[in-house]
């Protein structure tokens, strides 16, 4: 396993890649087959889930045979005297990441000016995980404040609903969102079925974020989903968290929560 994780939101790496002229994002025409999730299909092409459903307007994570989706790819446009150590310096892959996703290449070590070769896209690499606007509204700073008093509570996995002595990740969102009007249930997995996706640069406050954890990242669909957590602003979210034990704030740029980050629902 790398050291160094780096994480990207799809929309902070479609800029940088604009920019520099030579790389372009573009997307590709999968037709679902049975048995399809889109994390298979996220596998099948070494792109994440999130970056599957920021490039379609999907109101459910829900695949059916025959259905058409679009899938992100990136390419690089090949100029004189690029390398593929040079091409990985500026993007942040490592030769072998680009010589995996370039079986085409016959020589590696001679690239010709205007050859179009592939970029990984799987994991993301350029920091920070995500961007938020800075619009909120006055539901969004209610939830907020609410999530907020509770820094500190205790965490207790399986904690009873309708009390506020100790929380769960899930019975935590659940109270918070319940006192500001909106119900949810009391599963994290159930959870992330409510509301509509939200490309992630895109971000809001009070936005659930939906994450996996080590017993559910090998699962697909919304069983997936093994932690959630409120967006405060400026990358940080409030979540009851098994690690720390308590109530607390974290950052989307933090290693394992870029990693295990899935996406988020905006459920107002």
């Amino acid at each position: 396993m790398k050291t160094k994780k780096r994480s990207v939101a799809i929309a902070t790496l479609l800029s940088f890649l604009l920019l520099t002229g030579t790389a372009q994002a573009a997307t590709t025409s999968y037709t679902v087959s049975p048995g399809d999730s889109i994390w298979s299909i996220g596998q099948k092409f070494k792109v994440t889930e999130k970056q599957i459903m920021e490039a379609n307007p999907f109101t459910s994570t829900t695949l059916y045979p025959g259905q058409t989706i679009k899938i992100p790819i990136f390419t690089y446009t090949v100029r004189t005297g690029d390398t593929l150590y040079k091409i990985g310096q500026a993007y942040g892959y490592s030769v072998t990441e680009l010589t995996q996703v370039n079986p085409q290449i016959n020589n590696v070590a001679n690239l010709q000016p205007g050859q179009v070769i592939n970029l990984p896209t799987y994991p993301p690499k350029i920091s920070p995980v995500a961007t938020s606007t800075t619009t909120s509204s006055p539901k969004a700073d209610a939830i907020v404040a609410t999530a907020k008093r509770f820094l500190g509570t205790p965490y207790l996995y399986g904690a009873a609903p309708g009390q506020s002595n100790n929380f769960d990740c899930s019975s935590f969102t659940a109270t918070v969102f319940g006192a500001n009007g909106i119900s949810l249930p009391r599963i994290a997995s159930d959870q992330a079925q409510k509301g509509t996706f939200v490309p992630t640069g895109q971000l809001k406050k009070g936005d659930l974020l939906c994450f996996a954890n080590s017993s559910t990242i090998n699962l697909s669909g919304y069983p997936r989903v093994g932690h959630v957590g409120i967006y405060i602003d400026n990358n940080q979210f409030i979540h009851a968290s098994s690690g720390a034990g308590y109530v607390t704030t974290s950052t989307l740029s933090n290693p394992y929560y870029s990693q295990m980050f899935l996406y988020a629902k905006r459920l107002f």
